[in-house]
């Protein structure tokens, strides 16, 4: 069983501080790329018609985004390992979630070498996803290499698609 309340307070930038204003993208018009030399362009992106303003200042404060988290996980016998995780937002920074994120998940393990994974995630900035995965175990333990995805659903849906697939190999444990 876990809790845990993290990024509590603010950040304070004293040296080599910009802010950028807000613009309307809308309103942004370039003729495009004339050169190849970055350095040439950043002129058409912070001149006075450019996308980017920005002013200098000497310090600027910014509040975290505060989130409190839960979870828990069990160990049935020794072929089930299931967990379930809470994210919930503190505050209502813009960098943090929309609304709190749910997560249950588990392991399944029908032979000592095989290890399956799956579960559910809902909230936060995204829809519902299905993670899954498996993992092979060799030498009791000491090495592992598995393949997971962190939503099936992008293989079988165009909404809200996922790009998300992973390996790992060479899990070394004593």
């Amino acid at each position: 069983i876990g809790l845990a309340i993290t990024d509590i307070g603010s950040i304070t930038w004293d040296g080599n501080v910009y802010e950028l204003n807000d613009i309307l993208l809308t309103t942004f018009e370039n003729p495009g790329v004339e050169t190849l030399s970055i350095l040439d362009q950043v002129s058409s992106l912070t001149g006075s018609d450019g996308v980017l303003e920005w002013t200098g200042t000497a310090s600027h404060t910014s509040k975290l985004p505060t989130q409190i988290r839960l979870g828990a996980g069990w160990h049935i016998e020794d072929k089930l390992r299931v967990g379930v995780d809470m994210v919930l937002p503190a505050n209502d920074e813009l960098s943090n979630l929309d609304k709190a994120v749910v997560a249950v998940g588990g392991d399944f393990i029908p032979m000592p070498w095989l290890v399956l994974s799956a579960g559910f995630i809902n909230g936060g900035n995204y829809d519902f996803k299905i993670p899954a995965g498996v993992t092979f175990v060799i030498g009791g333990g000491t090495w592992e290499a598995g393949i997971a995805s962190r939503d099936i659903i992008t293989f079988f849906s165009e909404t809200q698609p996922t790009v998300s697939f992973s390996t790992g190999f060479l899990r070394f444990r004593v």
